[in-house]
């Protein structure tokens, strides 16, 4: 594990940029937090990031769907 700073994570950090006037597409991110992650993702490191989150949705509805019955 690197335990040096990488000072854009850094920057990132300390200024929490969000992309503006985003509607999340997923019912458990706050529209704000939605912004954030659009912002994350341009980042290498998390540039997978909202796939994730949109998969997880995908998840979570099949399982409703799965308990409902349908």
């Amino acid at each position: 594990m690197n335990k040096e700073i990488n000072p854009v994570e850094l920057d990132f950090l300390l200024r929490f940029p969000a992309a503006p006037n985003v509607t999340s597409p997923v019912d458990f991110i706050a529209n704000s937090g939605w912004g954030a992650i659009k912002s994350l993702s341009g980042m290498e490191d998390f540039r997978n990031l909202v796939s994730l989150c949109e998969f997880e949705q995908l998840q979570r509805t099949d399982d409703l769907k799965l308990n409902s019955g349908s």
